[in-house]
């Protein structure tokens, strides 16, 4: 093969001709563009419209909203699911209080500067990679910017956000949880999905009431602060071993350490509050464990999941635990059903016991069928 030169190249006996390359902001601009225009004439919404709802998913995606300035009343803009890469014109909307730009293919967040009145912000399903351009937004409440390609929250990135109550940082690559020490305000804290080792700077969030920090690298909770408002904690699929830190958490409603390595109850006295216990896939081996769970008496106890555990193979596993929790509603993914009292076809009343009145959700106890024969 010879090149001779130009844009031909010789091959044996045959010339051919190279193939131009094109840069990728040409060949975007050679295909049909759908404009924020065709939005607007689809949906039928004017130069004074207060909203604005775009779904990719509806057929067409939006690519780029350079001229969105030109409907400057704006107060709600949902572009979700588009192939949007840059916000350039947004800045133009300073009347908007929520913005949504999920699944799209935002790479940095900026042209925000002027959008104060910003309540609730959504980039999430992106392809940021750092926290920036936000800390003016000081009448943000909810900021979600999970699924992007964060590796480290900044010590300023965030700043003072008075408003803030929601953050989802959820599924990006997080090492170590900081810069949130002036998010006072703040009630629910999603760090889940990423590759956090350590329980850490989050003592000052004293008003949290939802914390998740599942599906990272825990082995330990022991540094968990004694919040003294949190109800609902999630820290299923880490390797954590042991529940001390949790007995800090005297409103706690909801605890989930699913998924873990822990084979013994402890540290769950005091929590009078606790409705929801999720510990399956735990290393529980015998009843005596369960036995230590039910001395803690707690009297809201309402779910338990103990599934997949090795206690849960024993032929007795739901007659058992329910013997032990008088009061318990739902074990695993069955609710329990009681009977303190039942009456045969005859009209002869007797007690339930429990073997016969105890049994899954929408099944009738076995001594109830043979009456019905």
């Amino acid at each position: 093969m010879e090149d001779e030169g130009g844009d031909k190249v010789r091959c044996g006996d045959v010339t051919v001709t190279k193939r131009k390359e094109r840069s990728e902001e040409k060949e975007e601009d050679e295909r049909p563009v759908f404009t924020v225009e065709d939005v607007a004439k689809l949906e039928k919404l004017t130069k004074t419209s207060t909203s604005m709802r775009w779904v990719g998913t509806q057929g067409r995606k939006l690519t780029r909203i350079r001229t969105i300035g030109a409907f400057a009343e704006l107060r709600s803009l949902n572009l979700r699911s588009n192939l949007i890469k840059s916000i350039s014109g947004i800045q133009s909307l300073v009347s908007l209080t929520m913005l949504e730009l999920y699944d799209n293919q935002i790479k940095k967040i900026k042209h925000l500067e002027a959008l104060v009145s910003l309540k609730v912000l959504d980039l999430s399903y992106n392809r940021i990679k750092r926290i920036e351009g936000i800390s003016h937004l000081k009448q943000l409440e909810k900021l979600y910017i999970a699924s992007n390609r964060i590796s480290e929250i900044p010590t300023d990135g965030f700043g003072c956000l008075p408003q803030l109550r929601i953050l989802d940082l959820g599924a990006n690559r997080l090492r170590k949880i900081q810069g949130l020490d002036e998010l006072t305000e703040l009630q629910e804290l999603w760090l889940g999905k990423n590759k956090i080792t350590k329980v850490e700077n989050i003592g000052k969030l004293t008003k949290l009431k939802r914390l998740d920090i599942q599906s990272n690298r825990l082995t330990s909770v022991a540094e968990l602060p004694a919040f003294p408002l949190l109800e609902e904690l999630y820290l299923s699929h880490n390797a954590i071993t042991s529940m001390d830190g949790v007995q800090r958490l005297v409103k706690l409603r909801t605890l989930d350490m699913s998924n873990n390595r822990i084979d013994t109850f402890t540290s769950v006295f005091g929590l009078a509050h606790l409705e929801e216990f999720w510990m399956n896939s735990n290393g529980f081996k015998d009843f005596e464990q369960v036995e230590r769970l039910a001395a803690a008496k707690l009297p809201r106890l309402k779910t338990i999941y103990l599934e997949h555990c090795p206690l849960a193979s024993d032929f007795e596993y739901r007659k058992r635990i329910a013997a032990l929790f008088p009061k318990l509603r739902q074990l695993d993914a069955d609710k329990i059903l009681r009977l303190d009292a039942t009456t045969t076809t005859s009209g002869e009343k007797r007690d339930g016991c429990l073997d016969d009145g105890i049994s899954s959700s929408g099944g009738a106890t076995k001594d109830a069928e043979k009456t019905s024969e």
